[in-house]
């Protein structure tokens, strides 16, 4: 039986994907490297850490360091973030989220995002009040597909992989839950591979909480 919810943040709660990619191409830009979608593609749902460390050591990003660059990759992100007025959680999302809670579920967030962003996501939106905890993803020392993220999640609410369910966007998320002996529901919000998720939705409306319950043993 599921005692536990793992939501991802990008691409779940909020429709940020396309903020981050904006925010890539104009540092891309920046420095005169070449911004090749399907090569950036794979990196969706893994850590600042993990994508910086691979495209400075490909290509030249001249005196910029990984530290210097995640620094940099945050400060304009978090600018985009705050000044985009268009912004909003997904649609459907808090109904969920509010059937996952009035059933007593744990509900956890657990982010590639930093903790700084994570944060400003849950104040802006107001969704503090639905999660116990979260997991970001300075929070690690693997990134997913690494399933650490989601184990620290479990943890936190003294709850056995099993017993959670995981709600993804990305293929590294996905694989990260399954790595971990979790379920895992994929929402398909972008050009991503979810045939590893044991479900996958496009819409939170897509289908009704009672088959969810069911599918999931909630």
């Amino acid at each position: 039986m599921i005692k536990t919810v793992i939501f991802d943040m990008d691409g779940v709660i909020i429709d940020s994907e396309r903020l981050f990619m904006a925010v890539e191409k104009e540092i891309f830009s920046e420095y005169k490297v070449p911004y090749i979608e399907a090569e950036v593609e794979r990196f969706v749902g893994r850590t600042a850490f993990d994508f910086w460390s691979y495209f400075i050591d490909r290509y030249e990003f001249k005196d910029l360091s990984i530290e210097a660059a995640i620094d940099l990759h945050t400060k304009k992100y978090i600018q985009r973030l705050t000044h985009e007025e268009q912004m909003t959680t997904m649609p459907g999302v808090e109904t969920w989220l509010s059937k996952f809670k009035e059933r007593g579920l744990n509900l956890v967030l657990a982010s590639s995002s930093r903790g700084e962003i994570i944060e400003i996501v849950l104040n802006r939106f107001k969704l503090k009040a639905y999660f116990q905890q979260f997991v970001s993803g300075d929070r690690v020392v693997h990134g997913k597909p690494n399933p650490e993220i989601f184990l620290k999640a479990a943890a936190l609410c003294d709850t056995e992989p099993s017993e959670c369910l995981v709600i993804e966007d990305s293929q590294n998320g996905i694989a990260a839950a399954k790595n971990a002996g979790m379920h895992c529901l994929g929402f398909q919000s972008g050009n991503q591979d979810h045939s590893k998720a044991d479900l996958s939705i496009h819409e939170f409306s897509e289908l009704n909480f009672n088959q969810i319950t069911k599918t999931f043993y909630l």
